[in-house]
Order: C-alpha cells, then sequence, then structure tokens
C-alpha cells in the first residue's frame, strides 16, 4: 500500500489550506468557536508560496493569514 501525505504534516497542510480558502475559513472558524457574524468569511494567505528545498516531514512552516469576519472585521 502507498503511504498517503496526511494534512498532519505541516507542509502537507499549507498546501492543501493556501489552496482551499473556504476549508482554511471553516477550520478556523471551528477551532475558536466562531457563530454568527464572527464566522470567518474570506481568508487570505499572505505566503503561499512553497519552499522547493522544504522536506515534507519538516515542522516549521509558517502560514500567515489575514482573516475578516461576517462583519469584515479584521
Amino acid at each position: 500500500m502507498k503511504d498517503l501525505l496526511t494534512p498532519k504534516l505541516d507542509l502537507v497542510f499549507k498546501m492543501l489550506f493556501t489552496s482551499e480558502t473556504e476549508l482554511l475559513a471553516d477550520l478556523i472558524s471551528s477551532v475558536l468557536k466562531l457563530s454568527g457574524n464572527r464566522r470567518i468569511r474570506h481568508v487570505k494567505v499572505k505566503n503561499p508560496i512553497l519552499n522547493p528545498e522544504e522536506e515534507v516531514r519538516q515542522k516549521f512552516v509558517i502560514l500567515d493569514i489575514l482573516a475578516t469576519d461576517r462583519k469584515g472585521r479584521q
């Protein structure tokens, strides 16, 4: 059986959530237990570029996010 990449790996997490920002907005809202107008409506990943020198199993990927809720607060 082939080894699958898991989103628990930092690099895979970054790849997944920089390409699927709606998932990232839902994840942030869920983790922070935000509801109603406080739920995240839009996210912008400020550093979406993946460094080709990064090893898949390394644990130091940084993800800078600008999040806006449904009232327009950042």
